[in-house]
C-alpha cells in the first residue's frame, strides 16, 4: 500500500513537471480522484459523522489513519503548491464508478463485464430469461451517481475552460446526472438491452447469482460465441481484468454514497453545465462499443435489426 500510494505521488510529479516544462501555453491541469476523498472504499469503515450524505466537496478530508494511506492526498498537497508559481489554472474532479469502454479492456471496468456476463447470460439462458441482480438487497437499493467517461469528458471540459482563478484548485463532484439512482431502476434496464427481464437479487435460501462464476462455468459457451461472431478472442477471462472486483462493487458497496451535484451544476453561475444522461445514454453507449469492437457479438442488442 505505500509503494503503490509513493509510485502514484511520483509518477503525477514527473508527468505533471514534465507537461508544463514542455507546454509554454498550459492552460489549465486537472487531477481526477474519486469516491475515495469520501471514504467509499472504507465500506463497512466509511465515516457518517463528519463525511456524510449527499457527498459535498466542501466536506472535510479523511481522517488519520485513512487519511495517510489515500495518495490523493500528497498529489493535491504537492499540486497546490506546485501551481503557485504558475499562470495555469488548475481543478480536481471527483467521479464514482466510471462507466466507460476500453477497446484492449480495463483492469477495473464493470461496464466491460457486465455487459459479456449479459451478453452471455442471454446466449445461455435465452432472451426473455429472468436475470437476478448478482448482489445482495442492501446494494440493490444503495444510492449512487454513475459517472460515465464522456460524461466526465464533457464536464472537465466546462471546468477547463470556464474556471475562474478565484477557484484555483477546487474539488468538483462529476457524474452523469444531478439526481441519484440505485440498482433497483438500473437492472432492469441493462438487462432489457440484451433482451432479458432484470429482477431483484436472490431471496434468502436461493442459490445466489455470480457473475465470475457464471461466466466460469459457462467458458465453453462464451468460445462458441467467440466463433460464431468472430469476436476477440480471451476477453471473458483475460488476465487484463482483475477478476472479482465486480462481486467486490456489486455487493460490498451497500451503502448510500449519492453525490451533491449542486456545485458542478452551478459553475460559472451564468453559464453552468447543464447537460445530463439517463443511465441507459451512458450504458448503451458502452454496449454498443463494445459491440463495434468485437468483445461482444453485434446482435447482443435486443433490438438489433
Amino acid at each position: 500500500m505505500q509503494q503503490e500510494l509513493e509510485d502514484a505521488v511520483k509518477m503525477f510529479k514527473r508527468s505533471t513537471t514534465a507537461i508544463d516544462a514542455l507546454s509554454p501555453s498550459l492552460e489549465f491541469v486537472v487531477l481526477q480522484t474519486g469516491a475515495k476523498m469520501y471514504g467509499c472504499h472504507l465500506l463497512d469503515n466509511h465515516p457518517t459523522d463528519y463525511i456524510h450524505v449527499p457527498l459535498s466537496e466542501d466536506q472535510p478530508r479523511l481522517k488519520a489513519p485513512y487519511h495517510d494511506s489515500l495518495f490523493y492526498h500528497p498529489q493535491l498537497d504537492w499540486l497546490s503548491g506546485f501551481a503557485q508559481r504558475k499562470a495555469w489554472n488548475w481543478c480536481e474532479t471527483r467521479p464514482d464508478i466510471i462507466i466507460g469502454f476500453v477497446p484492449n479492456q480495463n483492469f477495473y471496468s464493470l461496464a466491460t463485464v457486465l455487459g459479456i456476463f449479459l451478453a452471455l447470460y442471454a446466449s445461455v439462458e435465452g432472451k426473455g430469461a429472468e436475470c437476478p441482480f448478482p448482489g445482495t438487497s442492501k446494494s440493490w437499493v444503495a444510492l449512487s451517481n454513475d459517472s460515465s467517461a464522456d460524461m466526465i469528458a464533457r464536464q472537465t471540459l466546462h471546468l477547463s475552460l470556464t474556471l475562474s482563478k478565484q477557484q484555483r484548485g477546487e474539488g468538483f463532484n462529476v457524474a452523469d446526472a444531478k439526481q441519484s439512482e440505485s440498482w433497483s431502476t438500473k437492472w432492469p434496464l441493462l438487462c432489457a438491452y440484451f433482451g432479458l427481464k432484470g429482477t431483484g437479487p436472490s431471496k434468502e435460501g436461493q442459490s445466489a447469482l455470480e457473475v465470475r462464476r457464471y461466466i466460469n462455468d459457462h467458458l465453453a459457451d462464451w468460445k462458441k460465441l467467440e466463433e460464431q461472431s468472430g469476436l476477440k478472442k480471451g476477453v471473458a477471462d483475460s488476465d487484463l481484468t482483475f477478476k472479482g472486483f465486480e462481486y467486490f462493487l456489486l455487493t460490498q458497496f451497500d451503502f448510500d454514497r449519492q453525490y451533491d451535484m449542486t456545485k458542478t451544476y452551478s459553475t460559472l453561475k451564468d453559464k453552468p453545465f447543464t447537460e445530463e444522461r439517463s443511465t441507459m445514454q451512458a450504458w448503451s453507449l458502452v454496449f454498443d462499443r463494445m459491440r463495434k469492437g468485437k468483445l461482444i457479438p453485434e446482435d447482443s442488442r435486443a433490438d438489433s435489426p
